[in-house]
Formats: C-alpha cells, structure tokens, sequence
C-alpha cells in the first residue's frame, strides 16, 4: 500500500477467484479514505489482463520494487503463460490521479533479464534487471501510447557473487 496523501491510498496485489480464491493476476486499487470509518473504492486496474497466464509484481514480494514519480506508479513484473509456464518480465506504467487508474505504458519483451526495480530519471527509466549471470542496469526511454516497444539506450551488467562483483560495460545494445 502506498499513501498518495489527499485521503487516496494506492494498493497493489493480486485478483482473486472469489470462489475458488485462487490467484488471476496483478492489481492495483485506488481508495479514498479521507473518511477513515467508511473507505470507498474508487477504481481498480489489472495491468496484465490481455496475456494468458498469472502475473505477478515485484512488490509483492519485496516492497523494495515499487517506485511512484510524478503520478506514476512503476511496477516490475513477471507474466507466467498457462500453457507453456515460461516467464517473461514486464514493466508496467500506471499513471495515477484522484479518482482513476489508467495504463500509461508496459513493456518487457526487449528487455534482458526479469526487471525487479525503476528508477526514474527525467524522460527516462533505469531498469535494474535480473539474470542468471548477475544484475543488469538498462537505461531506456519508455515507449509512448502510441509505440509498442521501447529503446533501449545503454546496457550495463553487474555480476555479484558471493562478496565480490565484476562491472561489465556493453557499447553495443543488439
């Protein structure tokens, strides 16, 4: 959960089935609880509803991952198809205002590793990925509303291990 102050809350978690309570997917709620005795719902969210299979945030497992900027919220994910459960990561943009939650931009198929944290810097997102080889900084302009993948500016890798880590540049993002 995450205070946006003017009596609004922001929570993020999963859907569920109310029968058979099991998992359908990421979810994000905007509250007004101004009035603390009688919280209202004011809108709701599910970033990933279009892919076949359960996705899961970051921040839900470690509350580390969520970032919120400029109105918006920033949510690492990961996508596990029903069919093949293969995991792909994602990166969802949530833009946030008083009453409503819209799906600003989300993107992860050009990206290498499964993003766990974003760090917004002006017009650009540092995306701190995970993979087997170690961590791997990405620095990226977000696609718009009207482009389906973004750019990909810069690709940094850190490999930690144990209680050393090795810094690798890469000048060539193919």
């Amino acid at each position: 959960m995450h205070p946006l102050g003017s009596g609004r809350l922001l929570a993020l978690g999963q859907d569920a089935d109310p029968t058979t309570g099991w998992p359908l997917g990421l979810q994000l709620l905007l509250f007004d609880v101004s009035d603390s005795y009688n919280p209202r719902l004011l809108d709701q969210l599910k970033p990933a509803a279009e892919y076949r299979g359960i996705t899961v945030g970051w921040p839900e497992v470690d509350h580390r991952a969520f970032t919120y900027h400029d109105g918006v919220a920033y949510v690492p994910g990961l996508i596990i198809d029903d069919d093949t459960h293969h995991g792909e990561g994602r990166v969802f943009g949530i833009r946030v205002t008083c009453n409503e939650l819209s799906l600003a931009y989300a993107f992860g198929g050009e990206l290498d590793g499964f993003p766990v944290r974003i760090l917004p810097v002006g017009d650009l997102l540092y995306v701190l990925s995970w993979q087997a080889e170690g961590f791997l900084f990405q620095r990226i302009v977000p696609p718009n509303l009207s482009s389906v993948q973004s750019e990909i500016l810069e690709r940094d890798r850190i490999h930690v291990s144990g209680n050393s880590a090795e810094y690798q540049r890469f000048d060539d993002c193919d």
